[in-house]
This record gives structure tokens, sequence and C-alpha cells, in this order.
């Protein structure tokens, strides 16, 4: 890979296979190496028909980073599991249940909830999540979420997403409190201007009413727009659900920029 100025080498090499177990099962394996050290996955997944499916399994990504955390240790990946039903024409619930190792940061959490597809072009979704982050170096967290979002895609040129949340913590950092009620939100359009060409504006808010927390003292109100020219032809939005933002950072530890069918995911815990 290419590369000038401060840009460090970042050049990946592995492989991945995808093995049939039978009806509706399948075993994904992958493992890669790199100059960031090795990465890996193993994830069981049945899916019966459309209306329904299932996941386990292991995931290590060398490359990953959590906003506001410092890696002490060694990323020893992270165990999720987690299922998706169909209940009707329009309705359908997940859920999901993982255990994170970051370093000395471990991370158990579940997230809950329910999607309605109002029609071809509009879906809502609400969730309820809850975990618990136990850290020997900083202390312990409590996190208790409910959260709303809507995405709006007419298949052509327009389409848009927001998620609002509230969030309750409670716990300790380095020995003080850190008990607070914060409300937090997101909201990205994206228009194609045509097939290499698109308007991107996004807005992301922190409103924390902390009293006695440490961390999130101030608002955060970064409003991003910009025109994002794509060297080919945009890959279609995948109708992947959207997972709610507590368990997700508000910024993403990568990068996705403009890229393409770029995909970033965004841990917050």
């Amino acid at each position: 890979m290419a590369r000038s100025g401060g840009i460090e080498r970042a050049d990946r090499a592995g492989v991945k296979l995808d093995t049939a177990l039978g009806q509706d099962w399948r075993l994904q394996t992958g493992i890669s190496a790199g100059h960031t050290g090795w990465g890996g996955e193993i994830m069981l997944r049945r899916e019966k028909d459309a209306a329904e499916s299932t996941y386990l399994g292991y995931v290590l990504d060398p490359d990953r980073t959590l906003d506001d955390v410092t890696l002490t240790g060694r990323d020893h990946g992270k165990f999720v599991g987690g299922a998706r039903r169909k209940l009707g024409e329009s309705t359908s619930v997940f859920g999901e249940n993982s255990y994170d190792l970051f370093g000395q940061r471990r991370t158990l959490a579940s997230s809950y909830g329910v999607e309605y597809a109002a029609s071809e072009r509009t879906v809502w979704t609400g969730a309820a999540e809850f975990g618990r982050v136990a850290d020997d170096a900083t202390g312990d967290l409590d996190r208790v979420a409910l959260s709303f979002g809507v995405r709006y895609d007419d298949g052509k040129r327009l389409s848009m997403k927001g998620r609002l949340e509230l969030r309750r913590d409670s716990g300790t950092y380095e020995g003080r409190d850190r008990d607070a009620d914060t409300i937090l939100g997101t909201g990205t359009v994206r228009y194609a201007l045509n097939d290499a060409e698109r308007i991107v504006s996004s807005l992301q808010f922190v409103l924390p009413d902390n009293g006695t927390a440490t961390p999130a003292r101030g608002r955060l109100h970064p409003l991003r727009s910009g025109l994002c020219a794509a060297a080919h032809r945009q890959r279609p939005a995948e109708p992947a659900r959207e997972i709610p933002v507590s368990l997700r950072s508000l910024r993403s530890g990568r990068r996705t920029g403009c890229r393409a069918g770029a995909r970033g995911r965004r841990p917050m815990w």
C-alpha cells in the first residue's frame, strides 16, 4: 500500500473461509497478519429464511480503538452472541450479549430492541441496553440506556438517519463518583448527486447532567458537511439494523470518512 507524510504502515494480509455445515448453518473463520498484529474471527451463524438469524462467535481486531480509553495490556478480543426474529410483515426484535476484553478493561453488555418498518422507506427502532465495565485502574461503571432511532432511504438519492439516547451511568472513576444522566444524539443526511459524488452532513451532540461525574463535563455539538467524490460506483446501502449508540462511540475510533461503502463500528464501552 502506497503512503506518504506521517501515515504509518498498515499492510495486512489474511484469509477467510465460509463453510456450510448443513441446512441453515454456516461457520465463518478468518485469520490475518499485519504491521499492527494478528487478527482473527470465528462466527457460527444460522440464517433461517429471511425471518430468523442467530450468531455466536469471537472477533479479534488489532486495529480496534475505543474513544477516551487508553489500552493497558493486550486487547484479547470480544465474544458476542445474538439473534434477530421477524414477528410479522413490519416488526422485528433483536438482542445481543457481548463480553469485551480490551486490555484490563472488561465489559459485559446486553442490548434488546424492536424495529418497526413503517414503510419501504422508513424504519423506526427502539432499544434498551444494560452493561457493566470493570477496570482495575480507573474503577467500575454500570450503565442503563434507552434509545430511539429512525432511518429513511428513498432507494435513489436521499438517505437520512437519526438517533436519540437517554443514558444513566453510576460508578467511580479513579476513586471519584461519576454518576450522570446524559442525552446523546446523532444524525446524518446523504444526498447522491450522481454515481460518484454525494453530499454528506452529520450532527452529533452530548448534553450531560453530571453533577459529580468525571467524564464529559462539557457539551459536544460537532456539525460536519462536505462533498464526497468516489473513484468508483458506491455500493448500495446495507439494510442492517442500526446498533444503539450507547455501546458505540459518537466519534469512531477509525476514520471512515467519505469512502464509498466504508463501514465503521463505534464502540463506546
